[in-house]
This record gives structure tokens, C-alpha cells and sequence, in this order.
């Protein structure tokens, strides 16, 4: 793959392995990099979601993928004999971003400092040596963070967008804290799962709707693909929309728990805090209500209902804590 890539490094398959390896071999600097050269070569027709979601994940867990040691001498000793690499070369286009940061220093080099310190100073110069390390890290894990949430910003606005793209772009401001913009992207998501797009001209030229022998090499096939699926289907009649509504109105109702939570820590009974929870309530009961009759036996279903008497349980304390304020 590595050889491959460089040989064909316009060619955005060839990235998206890449970019897969990269995670796997706990390089998720990489992994994002990779991504932003798929977006780019396939004229934001493609980002691959399950490397995209997994990244997410790391965010969320707070803890980076283990490192293959392979992996990462091979990408170390192409890099050398390629004189650098250009990957990052495609943040300097994304708004308010900074370049890789050349003051990182990486665990090797710094474990390689270490061992020229003399024998006398060896237990400070260890203490130190760990916070420094500690402190290369957390920088190195700020930037791909950040560079993630550019990129997931980037491709809600390119024909890639999809309702999955808009959850996972939910469950990064979830995980950095942007309670308030988490709760919007899910919203997106519900809504483009409650309208399904629909397949309309024009399309690109290798498209599936265009003539046989216009088809070239298509980018956006398998997307073209899961919208011909997802056209004329509902989520209140098809298990597998419905499972991805269920699973999009359980976190948009946690955005709004999250929301209520934070809220009340100033005022437990404002009417700002209250309303999120009266909006996953009425929300999670529509979405109930509309697919009972074809999934009230599903484990999805059953999901729903767990979160929403969660939410009622809040809101009956939040207007229990309201009655009771006057009277003190």
C-alpha cells in the first residue's frame, strides 16, 4: 500500500486505504490527512464514515489507537526516502487551522535525549523527560482533533453529506463539548432521515443516471447507490431506516439531557433548561408513536422508550423543584 501510494497518489482509493492503515497503526494525525486527500481527489464526493467514525470514537474515549510499531517504521522509512510528505498541505485551506506544529517532539526523539543524560541526574531528568513527553502528546492530539472537526465541517457542505455524516459531525462537538452545536447537527440528521433525498438530474456523468455510455469511473457510485436504496423507503416501515432514526433520536434526546444538565447547574428551574427536555420529549414520543404498530417490539423501539421515560422522570423533578422554590 505504502508503495502504491507513492505511485498513484492522485488516486483517492489509494488514500482511503491509507488513511485506514494509518488509524490502525495509531497514527490518527495521518488517518485525518488521508481523509482530507479523499475529500479533495473525489471533488467531495466521498469520505469513508467508518474511519471517520472510528476517529470520532477516539475523540469520545479520550484515548489514542494502539500503535503498530510495523506500521509506523514503514511509514518513517518511506518518509524519508520521499525527502517529507505534502499531506498536510490540504489543512493550509481549511479555515483557522495552524500547520503541523515543527515544536512536537515525538516519544522516539525524546526517549533518545533522554538516554544522553549522565547516570548522577537520571531521577529528575526522568520526571522531566515524562512531562515532556506527556505534554508532546496532548499537543499532538489537540492538533488532530481539531484537524478532524475541520474536516467533518468541511464535508457537511460537499456532496458527500449524508444523514450518518451529519451524526458523526453531532457526536464530535458532543465529545469536544459544543453541547449547543451537537444538538443542531443531530437535528440535521433527523430531519434528512424524515426526508429521504431523492435522485433528480442533473447527475455527473458516471453517475448511474446517466447514459451507459457517457459512465466513467464514478466516485459518488456507492452514494449513488445508497440513495437509490433509501428513495421510496420510511423509516416507519423499513427496520433499517428505522433503526438509523431510533439510533439519531436516542442521541439527539441526550444532546438535549446534556443541554437541560448543563443548564440547571445555573438555574435547575429556568424556562431554558425545561424546554430541551420538553423538546426530546415530544420528539422521541412522535417517532414512538409512528412506528409502534411496526416496530414496538424492536430493540430500537424499546430504546426510545427508555430515554423517554428518562426524560419525563426529569421533567416531573424539574417542576416538582419549581412548586417547592416559592414555599422556601
Amino acid at each position: 500500500m505504502l508503495v502504491s501510494r507513492r505511485h498513484k497518489r492522485e488516486s483517492w482509493q489509494i488514500w482511503e486505504n491509507y488513511a485506514s492503515a494509518a488509524l490502525r497503526a495509531g497514527a490518527p494525525m495521518q488517518a485525518v490527512q488521508g481523509l482530507g486527500k479523499v475529500l479533495q481527489l473525489s471533488e467531495g464526493q466521498r469520505l469513508p464514515l467508518d474511519t471517520a467514525r472510528a476517529l470520532v470514537d477516539l475523540v469520545t474515549t479520550g484515548a489514542d489507537a494502539p500503535p503498530d510499531e510495523q506500521q509506523q517504521q514503514q511509514e518513517q522509512q518511506l518518509e524519508a526516502e520521499e525527502g517529507g510528505d505534502d499531506l498536510g498541505s490540504w489543512l493550509l485551506d481549511l479555515p483557522g487551522l495552524p500547520p503541523p506544529s515543527a515544536s512536537t517532539t515525538s516519544g522516539a526523539d525524546a526517549e533518545a535525549a533522554a538516554g544522553e543524560d549522565d547516570a548522577a541526574g537520571a531521577e529528575p531528568h526522568a520526571s522531566e523527560f515524562g512531562q515532556q513527553v506527556a505534554a508532546a502528546e496532548e499537543r499532538a492530539r489537540k492538533q488532530w482533533v481539531r484537524a478532524l472537526g475541520q474536516l467533518l465541517k468541511e464535508a457537511v457542505n460537499q456532496p458527500c453529506c449524508s444523514p450518518p455524516l451529519w451524526g458523526c459531525l453531532g457526536k464530535y462537538y458532543a465529545a469536544t463539548g459544543q453541547e449547543e452545536s451537537a444538538k443542531e447537527a443531530l437535528l440535521k440528521q433527523v430531519r434528512a432521515l424524515k426526508s429521504p433525498p431523492a435522485l433528480s438530474p442533473p447527475r455527473p456523468a458516471g453517475c448511474l443516471s446517466a447514459p451507459r455510455a457517457t459512465r466513467g469511473a464514478c466516485v459518488c457510485l456507492p452514494r449513488c447507490r445508497q440513495v437509490r436504496a433509501l428513495t421510496g423507503t420510511s423509516y416507519k416501515s423499513d427496520e433499517k431506516r428505522f433503526v438509523e432514526m431510533a439510533e439519531a433520536s436516542v442521541d439527539l434526546a441526550q444532546a438535549y439531557v446534556r443541554l437541560y444538565t448543563a443548564s440547571a447547574g445555573a438555574s435547575a428551574t429556568g424556562a431554558g433548561a425545561v424546554r430541551e427536555l420538553a423538546a426530546a420529549r415530544m420528539h422521541l414520543r412522535g417517532v414512538l408513536k409512528q412506528c409502534e404498530q411496526a416496530f414496538g417490539e424492536h430493540e430500537a423501539w424499546r430504546r426510545m422508550d427508555e430515554v423517554l421515560q428518562q426524560v419525563l422522570r426529569l421533567e416531573e423533578q424539574a417542576v416538582a423543584a419549581s412548586k417547592s422554590k416559592p414555599a422556601a
